[in-house]
């Protein structure tokens, strides 16, 4: 009893140190638009040596292996993510120290269950999160948002009228054929090309700032093109090297227009306590998640 006890306390004390972690990680975000490769691998680090030293003082070698087995398993994830254009690279290593902490039992089908909705309320919350803090900012800068906005749709009214008529179509078919799924389907491909313009407006009229080459770090991304002796530096979604803001700063002498992200880290926050309140509320009484 007191084995199973001090196993608890261990699932206990990790939960704890990821929560702080993702806190701070919260802060920089925020504060910098940026999470720190030095918090994210600090995480990782201190929770597979955490995972480690305890094995070997209790001579249970599951507990570093599991370690192991979700970090594997979240750094696929996390990279699928990352070229997919989903997340940002200290997203992804957020996510990938994370995997080396949710892995609560010795079950595979239980860690499989707690990866899988970790990554769907990740995601899902995600999505919920970045939509009201778009349209924040949406609010908060409505002059040039609208601006923009309303040049967008005059720049493609073409489009817009093709959509109309595609829209109008699906209506049709599916008041003559009484298929309900068609006016969901219209509905849906009409709503996408405003989607898009609403989302590319509040990048460029909310995210886009001129910035200082003296601030600009590794992994910024350019909003535009800039050319320095004869070389073009290109916007990339890796963001600027460190070779590259070398150049910048010795040659440079105009502000370089910087491209930023939504902080993504609250979805993160979000998704672990989910999984913790499941851990203490609900998993018992399901007879599921026996923490080891």
């Amino acid at each position: 009893m007191h084995f199973i006890v001090m196993k608890l306390e261990v699932a206990d004390f990790l939960i704890v140190l990821t929560l702080v972690w993702i806190l701070i990680a919260m802060y920089k975000d925020f504060k910098k638009r940026e999470i720190p490769n030095w918090l994210n691998f600090s995480l990782l680090i201190f929770a597979l040596a955490f995972r480690l030293f305890y094995s070997i003082f209790s001579n249970d070698y599951n507990y570093i292996l599991w370690g192991l087995i979700g970090f594997g398993v979240f750094f696929v994830i996390a990279n699928i993510f990352y070229y997919g254009r989903l997340f940002a690279g200290g997203d992804a290593k957020l996510m990938m120290a994370i995997g080396a902490v949710i892995p609560f039992t010795n079950s595979w089908f239980d860690n499989l269950l707690i990866g899988i909705l970790f990554v769907i309320c990740l995601l899902s919350f995600g999505a919920i999160y970045s939509t009201f803090y778009s349209v924040g900012l949406a609010f908060g800068n409505m002059t040039g948002f609208s601006n923009d906005f309303k040049k967008r749709i005059n720049k493609n009214k073409l489009y817009i009228l093709l959509d109309f008529l595609i829209f109008g179509l699906f209506l049709i078919f599916g008041f003559f054929t009484g298929e309900n799924m068609l006016f969901l389907v219209g509905a849906i491909i009409f709503a996408l090309p405003f989607v898009y313009y609403y989302t590319k407006s509040v990048e460029q009229s909310c995210l886009v700032k001129y910035t200082s080459p003296n601030e600009i770090t590794v992994g910024d991304w350019l909003a535009k093109e800039i050319k320095i002796k004869g070389k073009t530096i290109l916007p990339s979604w890796d963001g600027l090297s460190e070779s590259e803001i070398v150049l910048i700063k010795k040659h440079y002498k105009k502000n370089v227009l910087i491209k930023q992200g939504i902080p993504f880290s609250p979805a993160f926050l979000i998704a672990f306590i989910v999984l913790v309140l499941l851990k203490y509320l609900w998993a018992s009484d399901w007879g599921l998640w026996q923490f080891f």
